[in-house]
This record gives structure tokens, C-alpha cells and sequence, in this order.
């Protein structure tokens, strides 16, 4: 938040927020897709009880890391299920390995509808991507959980894919996160802090969590990248 003393305004951190999760299960396209969305509250609490509004902009500054906090969660509770995982972007999007390349290109009809507007435009990149899904977002279709399924499931047997027979393939049951060393760590970093200094001069500590959690996806939490990347704004360039 932003608070006002005698000494003029200043940014205080009060470490808390209210969020409202709403967990969705399809894709604007009609596609099995799970992903949550957060619904950030205008409000936070400070150390003596009042409630006070957010300073928000940091919220939008930091809303790339926010989800690869989020990628990096689902990936870690992917591994510890016992399914291994494939990371097939840099900035840390991943799939489930034992899932076909052909099953995830048909149930990916969003994605394909976003890449033809990035070839139109003859751009690329997470912000042009951004921009490339406002354009193609259409309005949500209403339909039955019962009725999507029944879709799914035709559409995979059309490709001779048997979901259920696929989970109990993938799933080995033990836990398949990789150990991670401190030789691992000093690479994980090294990696994020090359690929930051590609595009910027100078960075933020958030961006370099968002970078660490890319460059070692399925291997860290947010605790683990932010340790990381402290250490790292202690640790002079030539040190690493």
C-alpha cells in the first residue's frame, strides 16, 4: 500500500492479500484445459488492523511472474503424482510427457488460433502473444461438463487415444521430481540471468524469480527461486 506521514508518501509492505480462486476446466475454444483464476481483491490489511487499498501497479508489473509461480506449482504437483514432465517453451510452459504430440495439437485449438494470428502479423514473443488472444478470444459457448466429454472422448478415440489407459501409462506413482544440487542451482541461475541480460541492461528481483522458475520448471517451488535470486542480488556479476 501506499501510505502518507510527515515525511510524504511511502510504499509499505503489509505481506497480505485477499484473493477470490475460480477453477475452470475448458478453453475458450471448448478444449479440456484446467487453469484458475484469481481474482485479486482492492484491499490488504496493515500491521495495526486498518484495511487499506493496494498500491496495484505492482500487481500488473509482476503479473509474468505470478504465472510462472503458478506454472511451476502445477509442474511440482505434476512429478510428485509419479507423471513426468517436458518442458517446450523457455519462459517455463511445459506438457506431460506420456500425453502425444497429436493429442495435445487437437485439444489445442486456442493455442492454434493465437499462433495464426502471430504468423499474420508476422510477430512473436509473450507480449504479442498477449495481444494475439485478446484479438482471438471469443465468447464462451454454454455447455454441459456431460456434453464436452462426450466430445472429448470422440475426438481422442478418433485419433485411437484412450485417456484412461494414457493416465495409468504416465503415472508411475512415485515421485519423479528431480533432485536439485547446489551445482544445478548455480546453473539454473546462470541460465535465467543469461536470458534476462539478452533482452535488458537491468533487471528487477521479480523478473529474476520469474527467470529462475522458467530455466529450472519442474525442479523449484517460489521459495526455492526466491533464495536464488537473493543470493544472487548479493553476488556480484563476476562471482557467478
Amino acid at each position: 500500500i501506499r501510505r502518507t506521514g510527515w515525511l510524504g508518501k511511502k510504499t509499505e509492505l503489509t505481506g497480505n492479500l485477499v484473493v477470490a480462486m475460480f477453477q475452470h476446466d475448458t478453453s475458450r475454444a471448448q478444449d479440456p484445459q484446467l487453469h484458475t483464476h484469481a481474482l485479486v481483491l482492492n484491499a490488504t490489511q496493515r500491521d495495526d488492523a486498518e484495511w487499506r487499498s493496494l498500491h496495484s501497479r505492482p500487481l500488473f508489473e509482476h503479473k509474468m511472474a505470478a504465472g510462472n509461480v503458478y506454472r511451476a506449482a502445477l509442474a511440482l504437483s505434476l512429478q510428485r503424482a509419479g507423471f513426468e514432465i517436458e518442458q517446450t517453451h523457455a519462459d517455463g510452459r511445459f506438457e506431460i510427457a506420456s500425453v502425444p504430440q497429436e493429442i495435445l495439437e487437437t485439444f489445442s485449438k486456442r493455442r492454434a488460433d493465437i499462433e495464426a494470428k502471430l504468423a499474420s502479423w508476422n510477430q512473436e514473443g509473450a507480449e504479442m502473444s498477449a495481444r494475439a488472444a485478446l484479438k482471438t478470444r471469443a465468447h464462451k459457448r454454454p455447455s454441459s461438463m456431460a456434453e464436452r466429454r462426450e466430445s472429448w472422448a470422440a475426438e481422442a478415440a478418433a485419433l485411437g487415444f484412450d485417456p484412461a489407459q494414457g493416465l495409468r501409462e504416465g503415472m508411475t506413482g512415485e515421485d519423479r521430481t528431480p533432485p536439485v544440487s547446489n551445482r544445478d542451482r548455480l546453473a539454473i541461475l546462470r541460465d535465467a540471468i543469461d536470458r534476462l541480460s539478452e533482452r535488458e541492461a537491468a533487471f528487477t528481483n521479480a523478473d529474476l524469480v520469474r527467470a529462475t522458475l522458467a530455466a529450472g520448471m519442474g525442479k523449484l517451488n517460489v521459495a526455492d527461486s526466491k533464495t536464488i535470486a537473493d543470493e544472487a542480488s548479493r553476488t556480484k556479476s563476476e562471482d557467478l
